[in-house]
């Protein structure tokens, strides 16, 4: 099914889609409460063992031809309209309650040492009551993943040795400590208070402005003891590798690829003139020797021709009048063709160069083949390639 638009916007006994959309109720926990939200949403009667809608919009809907099946290739799909997204809608509203208590449940821990008493927890546990608990979480599968990039350099971080090891760490770190116990302590805040007023300090008079400045300076502080700690260790630091200097190799081209073929015909062109010194030419110029051994439909032709000029399918199935599959499909057909007598060509040229072949004559086509170009019957081989039997 398709439709012209996929947005409807009509209206049937005054009411539209926007008369049913995002009205479920995502708080009900019950599954049989959400089906008898959804039957009084969509107005669902029962008559005998069938359920449907009494609202004149779902009849109209279906009834009055908005859904079409001779499609073109401006339709839209019916799946695709904003009528078939809100029953999926609804319908993924009633699948996602699940009133299965013993369902499976997997809890992610992103803190190894949080997964580890999760897991010592788990083992007391089964070592006191045995293997047939019944834990408050039946069935739950405790995963640890990883947390954060793992491409990205890990964070800096001041870990108890690096106190130990650099003395001037444990100076930032006292210092740090003392700013916590602050926050932490009500009536040491007041003090603080207390001591800034004395000074002449008059931009931290009540607890919450200070409150923000101890935050903001603990940042500072842990800041600076992150760059102490380079000054002292001095880190090598990896620089940002080089950019490509640009030259291109050819050696993982693959021309048994169907990928690889397709993106050379992208860039292949008739030459005239071939400079045998640049690889690309080279390769370019041997495409154009199987292209010109192969024997091509003219839609094939005309298919090949548009693709080398760089069209895109959509392009050139508006240009032949068809539809882009059966673009797609001339195309596979093509590059199938050229991968056939490349092989063919290659297979020549490894038993003549590498490995010594067996050729036979075809009596039809008179040309010299190699015998796996022959069909076999029995122990003998047929007169004629297989080539001139599927004439």
């Amino acid at each position: 099914m398709a439709i012209a638009r996929p947005t409807f916007k009509g209206k049937y006994d005054g009411k539209d889609i926007w008369s049913y959309k995002g009205k479920v109720n995502y708080s009900i926990e019950d599954l049989d409460e959400r089906i008898k939200l959804v039957h009084k949403v969509l107005n669902i009667q029962k008559e005998g063992e069938y359920e449907f809608s009494n609202d004149s919009f779902w009849k109209e809907v279906w009834d009055t031809g908005i859904c079409k099946t001779d499609l073109n290739k401006t339709d839209f799909l019916w799946s695709e309209t904003n009528i078939a997204t809100t029953l999926e809608s609804m319908g993924t509203y009633l699948l996602a309650m699940d009133n299965d208590e013993t369902k499976e449940r997997y809890k992610i821990y992103k803190k190894e040492e949080d997964f580890k008493a999760a897991l010592a927890k788990e083992k007391r546990a089964i070592d006191r009551f045995g293997d047939n608990i019944s834990l408050d979480k039946n069935n739950e599968f405790k995963i640890l993943i990883p947390n954060g990039n793992y491409k990205l350099d890990p964070k800096p971080s001041i870990n108890k040795k690096d106190l130990k090891k650099y003395p001037p760490l444990q100076d930032y770190q006292n210092y740090l400590d003392y700013l916590s116990k602050i926050i932490k302590s009500d009536e040491e805040k007041k003090k603080l208070i207390e001591t800034l007023k004395t000074k002449g300090v008059t931009r931290y008079l009540n607890e919450y402005k200070l409150w923000g400045f101890l935050v903001n300076a603990i940042g500072e502080v842990k800041k600076d003891m992150i760059k102490t700690k380079e000054l002292l260790e001095q880190p090598i630091v990896w620089k940002q590798p080089l950019k490509d200097s640009g030259y291109k190799s050819y050696e993982e081209l693959d021309m048994f690829d169907k990928s690889h073929v397709l993106e050379l015909l992208r860039v292949h062109r008739s030459m005239e003139i071939v400079d045998f010194q640049d690889d690309l030419n080279c390769i370019l110029f041997d495409l154009s020797k199987l292209i010109s051994e192969c024997k091509f439909t003219d839609t094939q032709r005309e298919v090949l021709n548009m693709y080398s000029r760089g069209m895109t399918q959509e392009k050139i199935a508006n240009e032949l009048n068809i539809t882009q599959p059966v673009v797609k499909r001339h195309l596979n057909a093509i590059v199938n063709k050229i991968i056939n007598k490349y092989e063919e060509n290659y297979s020549d040229w490894y038993y003549l160069n590498i490995c010594k072949g067996e050729y036979k004559t075809c009596s039809k086509c008179g040309d010299i083949k190699l015998v796996q170009q022959f069909s076999k019957k029995g122990n003998r081989l047929q007169s004629q390639c297989k080539q001139c039997q599927q004439k």
